[in-house]
């Protein structure tokens, strides 16, 4: 059977590596797009920083900021008034995987008229956008090294995706040092983020041998750094792991797809403002005994990695990071249960699950995770 397996152009790792982001952004393009979050970037210096190294190659600069937590098609919108008007030809998608998806939007939407909503409602993406340039600095998404863009429309209270080849990063620049300032709570719900789509990705109904490789490598390096980067986020050879883990996991779900862990995080995440990283990590440990039989010897692979029952070793991983393992404190209520399963259930993370899923099957997972 044909399996096709797609990584970015370019992919860049190790610490120092975003000094090179000035030659990369300028291989591809004179006028760069940088989008960012609302001040991360900028208060630790490395906003400044991408602005002067790809000045110094010759390429303009228009920055685009303010990219907010599950971002707007509205903030997509944005972006692309901003990259029309100034007649920019390259994208750099700096920060969280908030700002990189915009920024993967927005790049493969350059040459499109129509508004971000329309293709986030399902109209098919013509493929002719403008090369984008990825580097994270919380690593968690993966989404530096997929085609997908998470969106979401705030008046629907509806998140979900748009993907094309298009918005595969031409280059992936993923430098640990990037982001060594962000607060433990950030790096322990990125690194939960990470660990889920390397587990997700390995037992997907969609994987192959090569996107395994790529997800145990994932899972090992994950959960030898994160406990070690939440307790030190300048802990370098930690913050290396954790970095490369996230693009592992993100090369394995490109191509195999995840599983219900983020059917329902999507829509638990935007109905009750949760953080995408806590959902999953929240999520995991119940998942994981769900679908521990339809997967059986894929279980027994994650638990010759984690000394013991996968479930239990994701539980006691979110307690020693101060995570909830829970959600009574997010205020659900069970009548509330059945329109998360209702909205869990299309989702293509959801069909790629390793055991077949009812609306019933997440509300009992609801109910279990409120008790």
């Amino acid at each position: 059977m044909l399996e096709i397996f797609q990584t970015p152009g370019k992919i860049l790792t190790g610490l120092g590596c975003f000094d090179q982001v000035g030659k990369e952004v300028a291989g591809l393009g004179k006028h760069c797009l940088l989008v960012t979050g609302e001040k991360s970037m900028q208060e630790q210096g490395i906003f400044d920083k991408a602005i002067h190294l790809i000045g110094k190659e010759g390429c303009k600069v228009t920055a685009c900021t303010g990219v907010e937590h599950d971002p707007s098609v509205n903030t997509v919108d944005r972006a692309r008034a901003v990259m029309k008007k100034n007649g920019c030809d390259v994208v750099l998608g700096l920060g969280g995987g908030s700002a990189i998806d915009v920024a993967k939007a927005a790049a493969g939407l350059a040459n499109c008229d129509e508004a971000t909503l329309e293709f986030f409602d399902g109209k098919e993406i013509p493929g002719s956008g403008v090369p984008v340039v990825a580097a994270p600095s919380t690593f968690g998404t993966g989404t530096e090294a997929t085609k997908v863009s998470v969106l979401s429309d705030h008046e629907r209270i509806l998140k979900q995706s748009i993907r094309h080849d298009c918005m595969l990063p031409k280059v992936a620049i993923v430098d640990p040092i990037i982001g060594a300032d962000v607060p433990p709570h950030v790096t322990a719900a990125c690194g939960m983020d990470a660990l889920t789509q390397g587990i997700e990705s390995y037992i997907s109904k969609h994987a192959t041998d090569m996107t395994r490789a790529m997800s145990f490598s994932s899972i090992i390096l994950t959960i030898t750094g994160l406990p070690r980067a939440f307790k030190d986020g300048h802990d370098i050879q930690a913050r290396e792991n954790c970095a490369n883990g996230s693009l592992m996991a993100g090369i394995a779900l490109h191509n195999a797809r995840l599983g219900l862990v983020h059917g329902i995080a999507h829509p638990l995440g935007i109905h009750y403002d949760i953080a995408h990283g806590e959902a999953c990590g929240i999520l995991l440990p119940y998942v994981l005994r769900y679908n521990s039989k339809a997967a059986e010897d894929d279980y027994q692979v994650l638990a010759s990695i984690m000394a013991g029952d996968p479930a239990d070793f994701c539980l006691n991983l979110l307690e020693n990071l101060g995570m909830p393992t829970g959600l009574k404190h997010i205020g659900i209520k069970e009548s509330e249960f059945e329109t998360i399963a209702e909205k869990s259930l299309p989702s293509g993370s959801t069909k790629a699950n390793p055991r077949t899923v009812t609306k019933e099957d997440i509300i009992e997972m609801l109910k279990e995770m409120c008790l």
